[in-house]
Formats: C-alpha cells, sequence, structure tokens
C-alpha cells in the first residue's frame, strides 16, 4: 500500500490529522487523556453487526426500497436520561413510523436521536456577561450549563458520565425487549393516524397489524414475534468520545 493510500486509510484517531472545528479546548490534558484511557477499555456502546445491519437498511433506503425516518433532539441534557421521557419518544417515533407505512406501503428505518445527544455545536468559543467571559456551553458532555468560569471549563470527567447516561438510555430502549413494546401487541393503545382531511384518529386495528406485519416481515405461521428494529444515532461534536467509545 502506498504512503498516500495509508494516510487516507480511517482510523478512529484520523480527525486528529485534520482540523477540526466545534472542539474544546481541554485545559488539563494529562486529566482528558486518562479520562480516554478508561472510555478504550469500556465495552462499545453499539455493536459491529448493528452498525452493518443499518447500513444494509440505509442502502435499500438510497434504492427507494425503504423510507428512513430520524427523529430526536438537537441537544439533551442528563437529566433528560429518564426511562418516562425515552419511553415517550419511542411511541411517537413507532406512531410515526406505522402511519408512514400504512400511507406508502414501504418499510420504514426507525433511527432515533435521543439518550445520547449531549454535546452541541456553538457560534462561539466563549460567552460574555458583565465584563466576564468564560467557555460557551456546548453541552453536558464538555462543561456545566451555569454562567460560572469554574462550571464552564471543560471537564473530561464528563465524557464517562456521558457514557454511562448513553448506556442507560440503549438500556432502557432494550429494556422491553421480551415485553410488547414495539411488537404487533403494542400497536393499537399508541397508534394514531391522519385522517383524509388533516385530522388525528386512533387507525383501525385492522389497519395497524397490517401495517405492522408488512412493515416487519411478518411471522411464520404466527410462531414469530413481529418487531420493529430500531437504531439510534448522536451527532458525536465531540471527537475525544467518539474515538473512545467506537464500535469494535
Amino acid at each position: 500500500m502506498s504512503a498516500n493510500m495509508q494516510s487516507r486509510e480511517w482510523r478512529p484517531d484520523s480527525w486528529r490529522r485534520k482540523s477540526a472545528a466545534q472542539q474544546p479546548v481541554y485545559p488539563d490534558p494529562t486529566a482528558l487523556e486518562a479520562a480516554l484511557l478508561q472510555l478504550r477499555q469500556l465495552p462499545p456502546l453499539v455493536s459491529s453487526w448493528e452498525v452493518e445491519s443499518l447500513k444494509q437498511q440505509l442502502a435499500e433506503a438510497a434504492l427507494g426500497r425503504r423510507f428512513l425516518l430520524q427523529g430526536g433532539d438537537c441537544s439533551e441534557s442528563f437529566a433528560d436520561c429518564e426511562s418516562g421521557v425515552i419511553v415517550s419518544k419511542l411511541k411517537i417515533l413507532l406512531q410515526m413510523s406505522l402511519v408512514l407505512v400504512q400511507g406508502a406501503r414501504q418499510r420504514v428505518i426507525r433511527v432515533g436521536r435521543f439518550g445520547g445527544q449531549y454535546a452541541k455545536p456553538r457560534s462561539s468559543d466563549t460567552e460574555t456577561r458583565e465584563g466576564i467571559t468564560p467557555p460557551v456551553y456546548r453541552g453536558d458532555l464538555v462543561n456545566r450549563m451555569a454562567f460560572d468560569p469554574d462550571q464552564r471549563r471543560p471537564d473530561p470527567e464528563l465524557l464517562l458520565r456521558g457514557y454511562e447516561r448513553a448506556g442507560g438510555g440503549i438500556k432502557i430502549e432494550w429494556a422491553d425487549e421480551r415485553g410488547s413494546f414495539g411488537t404487533e401487541r403494542d400497536v393499537p393503545g399508541i397508534v394514531v393516524g391522519i385522517s383524509a382531511d388533516g385530522d388525528a384518529q386512533l387507525l383501525e386495528v385492522g389497519q395497524t397489524s397490517d401495517s405492522f406485519a408488512f412493515f416487519s416481515g411478518g411471522g411464520q405461521g404466527g410462531q414469530q414475534q413481529r418487531r420493529q428494529d430500531r437504531y439510534r444515532d448522536n451527532r458525536h461534536k465531540q471527537l475525544n468520545q467518539s474515538e473512545g467509545s467506537k464500535a469494535r
């Protein structure tokens, strides 16, 4: 392999060879490296087979065989990592996907952006009030919201707290893997459709069951439980965390 091809080969730390915007400046590089070392030793939040599965489905969407539905928040706080909040968002995503299936008769890829979106882009590196200019708040993954120089100082320990809460969010999403949420049995109580005149209405049970069967591919003789895959994505504005918590 030529030196030029090696220089372009992607690695989790490839970003370090390039100019990266929106990255905080940590005042203690030693503390940052210690936190990143811990992240590298922790299990990945996303498995490689999940990545490959989503890539395959996105390729089908690019060919017009599936519809990509992505929903969630621009930015979350650690306080948002609460079961009731996450489950409510999951239900909304399921509602929207089944309405799309009913109308378009096409399988939908559900991608949720929640339970991990703890960093946010900013237009400036600092913020000034009454003559005080601390770093700008970049999300709970980086620093704290309180307008105080100490609270706004980028803290590498928050990278670890973000990992913990993202893992907790994943656990909440899949906690009912053996239960009914996201399966056909759960559909009638949560699916809301849109009528021809624009009014919200509860879809008929027959319609929702039919949509769910079409979406999931159905079961074999009723023996296979019909469950929809769901994925999650987050904009990794904090590249240190992305490098440390990569899928392996």
